[in-house]
């Protein structure tokens, strides 16, 4: 391959095919070289060398280059381990314009066939099996981007005792929210020295910085520079551990079984249904996209899932706990769900209320609902604290290799005492999270459940389930799944809310949440502006929750984003953190936020002079909007840098300050005939309407009355706010 990529020197052209994918074959091209152009990029696989590349349209190299063939380490009959990397035989291979079945040996120890094809959003690896010659041997890991080394790389390895590096090769790497306090998403390829970073449920337990729950499990990851990027991530759910691994500057995809300790399949035949997809695009958020976007997984988001909640976390977090207060709280706020966070139950994992704590518990749940509001609960994922007294043996829980039951905490830190872990391969423990979700949504019916901590099981290295099926990233997938199919079992419009943006969780779960803003430390106006970018990734259909970190001083941002990106939802205490009353303008927001929210799912962003991110630049917030079919229903508008938005993006819009501008009916914002203006600091808003306002409502908490500071020129509004708005929500604008 050209500039620098060995194989072949053959010439080819060039070809980008606009809304499909094209094939190239040059009359010299080897027949071992496949390629396929799409969106003014170009994939080239020599699969014979197993060297592939992307690179865009006169970019002068390849933004992404590696092997794709799978490797596997394994254990041997003596103990030692052994790397086994797939080597095609070229002669009993076939490929054409739409893919191809390669036939693949693992030297003496297995056959196998790998079957890919061309997609829209680029490449993918349908399938690949394989069959023992011989004894199966038990698998450490599956890699996919890795290679042996060769003698003279050897003498240049940092280690010793490593007989192959990972090769996949671009300028950086792009994990969302890969590290906390201050976010980060985008890397440089020497950041991060010799680094795990875990694709799906097993951050902490596997060593990543506990930025651990939302967006995972993402299954993915993107390699690229200034021309462009490839996400790489698997097609379903994995029973491995899924990975991004990178030793000194180059990665790959791992996915760790660790069947040495706790054996596998003893079958012959092994197979792996989708393990690979690649995607393309001048971004790595466009590329997450393309991504995402090769899933079939639009669903109708459940009314109740678009419902604004509060969550108690903020009162529990400082050992507050009088729920009937929170409740008038709650209802006061315009929120609809009161979400019953972690410490409502008498022990971890046991669905019943800790009586000590809350003496007149069914009392206040009865309150709740009495003013109007619907109760939420927290569910630990696969944590439970006294298992004898949930009728569980040691065989219903994840035990180590001495058969002793492991146990693990958010921080897995081995000094802290942590939960005993359920195994969902044993029969008594499905019918336990059965029994207690189906208990729980009987007892109190509520509109959500948030599940939490799966990300917080044991990895492969210290405990799996029993059954293989269920290991790896199926394992916390499999207990949502029965908790998920529990409470639809009672009331299949049930909110079931998770952290995770990769589409194939849509089958279980109907709410997105952003985390509550913990990992973001101190930086939580730019880290929920971060996450508010890469939760667009969802929109096509799921409902978001957008959240608040835990200050108050920082949620006129979280406002602002949470008006474009969803449902509000907060975990902000009833007082500031010295213990003062919140002020009244941070209050105001939330009510404005709660009344005029967009109540739909499926829409995309508009990013305005707002970055989705890119080499050297993690994404950044400012101002951007929300696109659905009918065009732009809402606007986050911020001060900063507001001149580099083009004017024709909004038409001419100017403002002063900050502001949300949400549509109230299915037209767009310049149409709509009750558009809301919420003031975050704004002091004047110019934009074009179609019709002549009949009215312009200033909305308070003690009613509305007619606002006058407004005029109307030539098909344009003006709009003024007040100095002192103690007691303003908002605006309406009414055409009719």
């Amino acid at each position: 391959m050209e500039d620098g990529l060995p194989g072949t020197s053959t010439r080819r052209t060039f070809l980008s095919a606009i809304g499909g994918s094209t094939l190239l074959y040059a009359a010299e091209t080897p027949k071992t070289v496949w390629s396929v152009a799409a969106d003014g990029f170009l994939f080239e696989w020599d699969f014979a060398s197993d060297r592939a590349s992307v690179r865009a349209a006169e970019a002068p190299g390849p933004l992404w280059r590696g092997g794709l063939l799978p490797g596997l380490l394994v254990e041997r009959a003596n103990k030692s381990q052994t790397y086994l990397k797939a080597v095609v035989d070229v002669e009993k291979s076939v490929h054409d314009s739409s893919g191809g079945r390669l036939a693949l040996a693992f030297s003496s120890h297995a056959r196998g066939e790998l079957e890919f094809k061309a997609t829209p959003a680029g490449f993918d690896i349908v399938a690949f099996e394989i069959t023992w010659l011989s004894q199966p041997l038990p698998i450490v890991c599956l890699y996919f981007g890795t290679a042996l080394l060769s003698a003279e790389e050897k003498a240049a390895a940092p280690v010793l005792d490593q007989e192959f590096w990972p090769n996949w090769d671009s300028a950086g790497f792009a994990v969302p929210g890969a590290k906390g306090a201050p976010l980060q998403s985008v890397f440089r390829r020497w950041d991060l020295g010799n680094a795990r970073l875990p694709l799906g449920s097993f951050g902490p337990s596997l060593g990543t910085p506990y930025a651990a729950a939302y967006p995972r499990p993402l299954y993915a990851a993107a390699l690229g520079d200034d021309t462009g990027w490839v996400c790489a991530g698997a097609g379903s759910v994995s029973d491995g551990a899924l990975c991004l691994t990178v030793q000194s500057s180059s990665a790959c995809l791992s996915i760790l079984y660790r069947e040495d300790l706790w054996g596998g399949p003893s079958a012959q035949h092994r197979s792996w249904e989708s393990p690979l997809r690649l995607a393309w695009a001048a971004d790595p958020w466009h590329a997450y996209q393309k991504y995402f976007a090769s899933f079939d997984s639009v669903r109708p988001a459940p009314p109740v899932s678009l419902r604004p909640q509060w969550n108690s976390w903020g009162d529990f977090r400082k050992g507050i706990y009088r729920l009937r207060e929170f409740a008038d709280w709650t209802k006061s706020l315009g929120a609809e769900i009161l979400g019953i966070d972690d410490r409502w139950e008498s022990f971890t994992g046991s669905g019943e209320p800790n009586l000590e704590r809350f003496p007149q518990f069914d009392e206040d749940i009865r309150y709740i609902q009495s003013i109007g509001l619907r109760p939420g609960f927290w569910q630990p994922v696969g944590w439970v604290d006294r298992p004898a007294e949930a009728g569980l043996s040691p065989n219903d829980l994840v035990t180590g290799p001495d058969g002793a039951p492991r146990r693990m905490s958010w921080d897995v830190n081995p000094r802290a005492r942590g939960h005993y872990c359920l195994d969902p391969s044993s029969s008594r423990t499905v019918e336990f999270l059965r029994r207690r979700t189906v208990r729980l949504m009987e007892r109190y019916r509520p509109a959500l459940l948030k599940l939490d901590f799966g990300y917080g099981l044991p990895s492969p290295h210290a405990g799996v389930p029993r059954g293989p099926l269920l290991r790896g990233e199926r394992f916390s997938f499999r207990l949502i799944e029965i908790i998920a199919e529990a409470a639809r079992s009672v009331d299949r419009d049930v909110a079931i809310e998770y952290y995770s943006l990769h589409p194939l969780w849509r089958s279980v779960v109907n709410v997105v949440a952003l985390d509550d803003l913990g990992d973001a430390g101190h930086e939580e106006a730019d880290g929920h502006g971060q996450w508010s970018i890469w939760s667009a990734l969802a929109g096509g259909g799921a409902s978001i929750m957008a959240s608040s970190g835990y200050d108050w001083n920082a949620d006129g941002e979280v406002v602002l984003n949470s008006a474009v990106i969803g449902v509000p939802g907060a975990v902000l205490s009833r007082t500031m953190e010295d213990g003062s009353a919140v002020p009244a303008v941070y209050i105001n927001r939330r009510m404005a936020l709660n009344r005029w929210y967009r109540r739909t799912s499926n829409w995309s962003p508009l990013w305005l002079n707002s970055s989705p991110g890119g080499l050297l630049r993690d994404p950044r917030m400012y101002s951007f909007g929300r696109l659905e079919r009918i065009g732009i229903t809402a606007l986050a508008l911020r001060e900063a840098n507001k001149h580099s938005i083009a004017a024709d993006a909004v038409k001419g819009m100017l403002w002063n300050g900050s502001w949300a501008v949400i549509a109230q009916d299915d037209l767009d914002v310049f149409r709509t005939n009750t558009l809301a203006c919420i003031p975050v600091g704004g002091i004047m808003l110019d934009m074009p309407r179609t019709a002549h306002p009949k009215r312009v409502l200033a909305i308070t908490r003690s009613g509305e009355h007619a606002w006058r500071d407004w005029r109307w020129d030539h098909g344009r509004l003006r709009l003024n706010a007040p100095s002192a708005i103690d007691e303003l929500l908002g605006f309406l604008v009414l055409s009719s």
